[in-house]
């Protein structure tokens, strides 16, 4: 079995201002910017963290989740997008999926947010969860950047083995083969969009898991059992979750975390405030997101 790896990684002060420095001069968001930019990043990053932003989501890589502080300070939020993207798309292979219903890029407390939880753009709670497992296409990576975040909100990694581990070998069994229905909330608008599969699902030689605990006051949990006497398994998948201790990510201006989206759960607490803005510029908590499937450039043995 590949052992599983959650990074963490502070930049230090010097590679911090190079990167700002240097793409701070850098006027525009386009191919070439992106890539000269994916550059200035590499040429400051250790080897070996480089290698496991290229490897994440590549399987048998082992590489759960990296978080790295530092990789940015005193930047503007046209700038932070464009380290985002940067590394993101160029570096750890993230093929951004655009929805029509759904505008995920900027995450920040909204004005129609200000007194709602399970919503990127609300102020309340997440719950954790992985996203987009009602999609007909899987999400295999997720990254988030932090632009500024006055409200210091850490982001929580949860190891979803840590929960299964906890369960017994009957309830590990039903979640292999019991189908659960996954449903859309307020992220998306216009459509109710919903998928049937198990908790556990097979891959290749791995298994991945679709585990969403977001329970939303108009549209009511998010995965539900199909047949109601599988249901207290699940309730006894989030009781194991009250039980694990998370991987804090703290929110602060230059955060950059990646997750493999079906291998460890996210969420977040409540922000601290009721306000909400119309403008991300203008937002005490702005992140940028990218979400989808991995574009493996190399196999694991080229890497490391």
């Amino acid at each position: 079995m590949t052992k599983t790896q959650n990074i963490c990684f502070n930049l230090s002060e010097e590679q911090t201002r190079n990167i700002t420095r240097s793409v701070a001069e850098i006027e525009a968001i386009g191919l070439s910017q992106l890539q000269k930019t994916a550059s200035i990043i590499r040429k400051e990053m250790p080897e070996k963290l480089l290698r496991s932003l290229e490897a994440i989501g590549i399987p048998g890589s082992g590489v759960n989740s990296i978080i790295i502080h530092g990789l940015f300070d005193a930047i503007n939020p046209d700038q932070a997008l464009l380290v985002h993207e940067a590394i993101s798309r160029h570096i750890c292979g993230i093929n951004d999926i655009k929805y029509r219903y759904e505008d995920h890029k900027a995450i920040y407390p909204r004005s129609d947010g200000a007194s709602t939880s399970e919503w990127g753009n609300g102020v309340g709670h997440i719950s954790a969860h992985s996203d987009d497992l009602y999609e007909n296409v899987d999400s295999d990576l997720l990254s988030l950047t932090v632009a500024h975040d006055r409200t210091a909100c850490p982001t929580l990694i949860y190891n979803t083995d840590d929960l299964l581990s906890q369960l017994p070998e009957d309830d590990i069994h039903t979640l292999r083969t019991a189908q659960v229905r996954y449903r859309s909330g307020r992220n998306v608008t216009g459509v109710r969009l919903e998928r049937i599969r198990p908790v556990i699902e097979p891959k290749d030689d791995d298994e991945l898991y679709n585990i969403d605990m977001r329970v939303e006051p108009n549209y009511g949990d998010r995965m539900v059992a199909v047949e109601i006497a599988d249901q207290p398994v699940l309730d006894r998948l989030r009781d194991a979750l009250s039980r694990t201790t998370p991987i804090s990510a703290e929110g602060r201006t230059g955060t950059f975390v990646i997750i493999n989206n079906r291998k460890v759960l996210h969420s977040r607490g409540s922000i601290g405030q009721q306000k909400g803005y119309d403008h991300p510029a203008e937002a005490s908590r702005l992140l940028f997101r990218s979400k989808g499937q991995k574009v493996q450039l190399q196999s694991v043995n080229q890497l490391f």
